[in-house]
């Protein structure tokens, strides 16, 4: 029994890390998701955040007001989102990060707006390329994120 475990765990580790699951489940070739004309579908496996009044969609959560301006948040967002070995930049405005098992790819494009006094928001719009639900990944995702970027009281 504990030789049947070991071989399982040591297959997930291989399969893991092999790239044919990123050929398999590959990124689009479309053009990246405007976040002034978002509109969410109805599957669970996606997360809009954006600054009050911003947008045509109602967000999953209002944006925070960071006490920075937009390009030191843009700066520490992609330090912060890109720290993760399986995330990659893929546009300016976009990244693409994969689950560590399946490796199945999740789009997140970002805007970063620019408020009064040297204070920013931010519009994220995360979401899954595969299936019906993340299991709520992508919300748990850019939450960590945001919570990293706000200040610590």
């Amino acid at each position: 029994m504990v030789t049947a475990l070991a071989a399982a765990a040591a297959a997930a580790l291989v399969l893991a890390k092999n790239p044919v699951f990123d050929r398999v489940f590959s990124l689009p070739k479309e053009p990246d998701a405007s976040l002034e004309s978002v509109r969410l579908g109805p599957k669970p496996n996606q997360y809009l955040v954006l600054p009050a009044g911003w947008g045509a969609e109602k967000p999953h959560r209002e944006s925070p007001v960071f006490e920075m301006p937009a390009e030191e948040l843009e700066r520490r967002f992609f330090e912060i989102a890109l720290s993760n070995p399986r995330s990659s930049r893929r546009s300016r405005d976009t990244i693409a990060t994969r689950s560590w098992f399946w490796r199945f790819p999740d789009l997140v494009t970002v805007r970063f707006i620019e408020l009064e006094d040297g204070k920013s928001a931010i519009a994220v719009y995360s979401r899954a390329l595969y299936g019906h639900s993340d299991l709520g990944m992508n919300k748990k995702r850019i939450d960590a994120w945001l919570s990293r970027l706000e200040p610590r009281s």
